[in-house]
Order: structure tokens, then sequence, then C-alpha cells
């Protein structure tokens, strides 16, 4: 199989230039199928993991009559008889979405006509790629694309539908969708949404597009936080096809870029607050595209462009900057997907063909030249691979250069036990064939010399944790635990006393003098039975009026620290 080239571009230019001394055959696909739904115009085009096997599936919209699921056959094809759904309404989008978070792939469609009634459709997954038509909402509408995302920070997905006018439908968490009311968006007969935390507020903010020529404007939304949507007064282009969102100059915000039905690709920089201005226009070629996608094909840290047509990739020397492909596509087709189809970890393309006769298509990334490398981390922490932190065991790619990954086998070693028992004052952790060091909570965690096995038996009161080394090289430290001494006790002490005792919280302590004259200090400490400090000072005089009159009833004790040992009395707080 030939090699998968990734752009090296040897002269930065800007984007609206000719580029010259550029690879333009940096990104490569092969096709792998063309005969997917052959009498079915696909409209909308959706990829996911539908029955659990490991390998992205398909739903997509035939056009005038069903929704159609093709199965992958756990090689990168698909099953070419389709599982049918619903009746012969007509729909265009479909999106999709986990409804209720229970860890399966639904999804949604969209109407194309209003006259079915049907409106929106909820298609609910039994996790093994069996869909059940949950409900139906926006009914009597019709569109074309929508968006999923949260949108009022609640953990759930929603949805944000453009059709004749705006509905903002909010997941209730059971894959219920309810209106957020808002009737006030408007942008002439919308066509398309991309969903984008533009202006870094923790928050999903939109765009809308609209198709046709002047005056036709997309217009930027801006989220409260809630899920309402406020008009930014920003218009950003005309005549739209195809929007989507990404970091296009690699300044750290989210721009915009917008593909038309006939004419050339045009940017929207963002400032990072929200504020777009309007950028460069990929030039090099004009022509009618129906849908538009940011993704980082070649692993460079860069997101590329790719439209229904036509692949730029990013400069990485020079982000912003782009080269056309020599690879092309070309059908008629209203929407494409850019996902891992045959699971090699690359990017594959599944083209939706507007068309009676002809399938859908399916191309392979070309495989490129490897650098095999292994890597393995501890539990908990992380790696910088795939232009991210990894904490996940997973094969990771990185860029080369034009026909070379590295692509890294990544390995995490399991969570250490650190669970500890106490049993008649001495310490036991769980762990065996570790290597152990127990720590005093009470001096900044400092190890205790020589205590570095398994069970450890304190001869002063405190608090106790140890510390686990597992593989040599991970480690972590458990809880800590109070462990009260009794060397020397109640018993066999009579050089304190405190009174009354069980006490309403008020008590006195009498200190002999012989306790002063023989240690060299006198630390007074009371905690509570979880070894949390009540009170701590240093003793300086034989009698002291004590007060815990404002800690709940139950058990405490007093220790006094000498040098010569600690003295612990048992306090009963009634």
């Amino acid at each position: 199989m030939k090699n998968l080239q990734i752009a090296v571009l040897l002269t930065a230019v800007f984007l609206s230039s000719l580029l010259t001394n550029a690879q333009t055959e940096c990104a490569s696909f092969i096709l792998s199928q063309e005969d997917i739904g052959l009498s079915s115009e696909t409209f909308g085009v959706s990829l996911a993991d539908f029955d659990g096997d490991g390998w992205k599936d398909v739903v997509t919209i035939d056009a005038y009559d069903r929704i159609e699921l093709y199965f992958n056959n756990g090689d990168g094809t698909f099953n070419t008889t389709p599982i049918v759904l619903g009746g012969n309404y007509w729909r265009f989008g479909v999106e999709v979405i986990d409804i209720e978070n229970d860890g399966d792939w639904d999804f949604i469609t969209s109407p194309f006509s209003s006259s079915s009634g049907n409106g929106m459709e909820i298609w609910e997954n039994d996790g093994a790629g069996n869909f059940t038509l949950k409900g139906t909402m926006v009914n009597n509408s019709s569109g074309y694309e929508f968006a999923v995302g949260d949108l009022n920070g609640d953990g759930y997905t929603d949805v944000f539908f453009p059709h004749g006018d705006v509905s903002i439908m909010l997941n209730d968490g059971t894959g219920n969708f309810v209106s957020n009311g808002q009737t006030n968006i408007y942008v002439s007969s919308p066509e398309g949404v991309t969903l984008a935390d533009f202006d870094a507020d923790g928050d999903l903010d939109a765009v809308l597009v609209r198709g046709g020529g002047s005056g036709f404007v997309g217009k930027y939304f801006i989220n409260d936080g809630t899920g309402q949507f406020i008009d930014s007064g920003q218009e950003l282009s005309y005549g739209c096809e195809g929007v989507d969102a990404g970091d296009i100059d690699g300044d750290g915000d989210l721009d915009i870029v917008i593909a038309p039905w006939n004419g050339s690709v045009h940017f929207w920089l963002n400032d990072g607050l929200g504020n777009f201005s309007s950028g460069d226009v990929l030039s090099e070629v004009s022509g009618f595209f129906n849908d538009i996608i940011l993704e980082d094909i070649n692993f460079d840290g860069n997101v590329d462009v790719l439209t229904d047509r036509n692949i730029w990739l990013n400069d990485p020397d020079n982000p912003g900057s782009f080269i056309l492909q020599d690879f092309t596509m070309s059908a008629s087709n209203h929407d494409f997907e850019v996902a891992d189809i045959n699971n090699d970890n690359l990017f594959d393309i599944y083209l939706g063909r507007f068309s009676s006769s002809d399938g859908d298509i399916v191309y392979l990334s070309d495989e490129p030249t490897f650098i095999d490398e292994t890597a393995t981390i501890c539990y908990g922490e992380s790696i910088f691979l795939q232009n991210d932190w990894q904490t996940e065991a997973g094969v990771y790619l990185d860029y080369v250069d034009c026909n070379t990954l590295t692509r890294t086998t990544l390995s995490i070693y399991d969570e250490i036990n650190i669970e500890v028992t106490l049993v008649e004052g001495t310490l036991t952790a769980t762990a065996t064939g570790v290597d152990y060091q127990w720590l005093d909570c009470d001096d900044d965690f400092n190890p205790i010399d020589g205590e570095t096995s398994q069970s450890f038996t304190p001869t002063f009161t405190g608090n106790f944790a140890v510390e686990i080394t597992e593989n040599g090289t991970c480690t972590s430290i458990s809880e800590c635990y109070l462990v009260i001494y009794l060397g020397i006790n109640d018993s066999t002490i009579d050089e304190f006393t405190l009174y009354p005792n069980p006490t309403n919280g008020v008590f006195s302590l009498e200190v002999s003098s012989d306790l002063f004259l023989s240690t060299g200090q006198c630390n007074l400490k009371i905690t509570d039975l979880t070894g949390k400090t009540i009170i701590n000072y240093q003793l300086s005089n034989k009698h002291s009026e004590i007060d815990i009159s404002n800690q709940p009833a139950g058990i405490y004790f007093m220790i006094i620290q000498t040098d010569k040992g600690s003295i612990v009395k048992k306090i009963i707080k009634i």
C-alpha cells in the first residue's frame, strides 16, 4: 500500500496567494467502496458504533423515502443491505447523540418537508443497534442541517435546529426535549449551524448560515450559559452552505470557516473574545460546495480544511496557510463525514452520494510510514501525545513529515491499592509485592525512619499514612489514619487529671509539677475520633480551663505530648 503523505510545507504564503514549491500529494486516500445504497439519494450522513462491536457504522437519510442503517463488516467495509427505519417521509439531516447518557449512540433526524407533520424524529438505541422511535419534536416544520451539544450546562445533549425559525430544544436527561421558549432568534431561512465556545466563557455559542446570494447573511449568536441566545450583531458572509469551527490560525481560539454554494471558501478569524474579522479565502479552486469540515487529518496539531470536493492542509510552520491537495472527490452530494472507519487510527471519508443509481462512497486513508514506539505511564498521570495530554491506553499518532507518523502504543499501570487496616494500634497495608514507606501526616508527611514494612505500629500518638511504590516507578499515598498510643495510659499515670468527665464541654485540667520538671516540652492536643485537631497549644500552667462546648456530643481524646512519650485521656462530651 502506498504511504499516506502528510503536509510538509516548504514556503509560507498567504491563503489567497498561489502556493508554490509545496507538496500537493500529502493527503492521499484510496477508493474502498462505492456501492452503499445504490437506489438511495442520500441527504444526511452520520457515523457511530451503534452495535458496540468497536467499528463505526453509518446512518443515512434516503432523501425522499426512509432512514437507512449500514453496519460495518469489521474490516472497514459496510454491509450494503440496509436496516430500514421510519416511514416514507422527507428528511434531510441526521446527528448522532446519546440522548440519555446511557453509553450507546442514538440519533435524531430533521424534516425536509413540513407536510409529513413528523418534524424531528428521536430514534433510541437498545445498545445492540436496534432502534425504536422514541418520539418527535418541532412538528410541522422543515429544515436542513442542525447541531447538537450541551447548551445549558446540565450534562445532557440538546438540539439547535434552524428551520423557518430557530428551535432550541433542551434535553431533560431522559431523552425528552423541551423548547427553551426563545422566539427572538432570526436568520432568513437558515440552512446550517455550528456550535462552539467562541467567546471562551465555557458555553456553546452558535453561527448560523443561509444559502443564496447577497442579502442572506450568516449570524453569530452568544449563549448566556442557560441555553438562551443573544444576537451579537455580527454578520458573517452570505450565500453559505457549509460552516464549521476550529483554530485555523493556531492562536488558541476558535475561528469559523464557511463554504458557499458557489464561490471560494472563506475564513472569519476570532480575536479570542468572539469578535470576528474577515480573513483570507481559499481561492485556488472555486466551485459548488455543500459541506465543510475542519479536522487535523495529518496529526500535526493544526486543523485542515475538507470540503465535499477538496482538501487543503494547514502549514504546521505557518498556521493559517493552506495547500490544496491533488486528491478530489467528484460526486453529487449533500453531506459527508470524516472518521476512522477501518480502525487503523487514520481519518477516512464517507461521502453520501445524491444519486438514484450510484451508491455512497468510502475513501480510506492511504497508510503512511510508521515509526513505532511504546510508552507506559502510571494511573492518574498523563503524557503529551497526538497534540493533547492523554490519560487512557490506546494508539496515538504524531506528525513527523509528509509521509511519516510516529505511532505510540500507550499503556497504563493499574491503579495502586492504598487500602490500610487498623487493628489494635497496628496499621497494615493491603497491597502485597510492593515497596512501603510509612509517613507522619502531622509532620508534613515526612518519612518515618526505618518504617518500610507492610505493617507499622506507632510508638506515639498521631496521624499516619503509607506511601506505596509499585513497578519501581508508580507511587501513591493512602489517607491518614489516627492512632492513639497508649504506652503511657490512664492506669499508670497520675500526673494530670481532668474534671468533670463526662463534661458538657467546659472542664479543668490539672498537671503535676513533676511533669513539667521532667520534660523539655509539654504540648496539649485535643482531637475528635477522625483525628481532626480541635485544640493544639503549648502548656505553660499547671491549671487550665478548656472549652469544647462548640463541638458536637461524642468522644474526644486529650493528648499531652512530651519528649518522653504521649499521655492520652478519653473525654466524653454530653
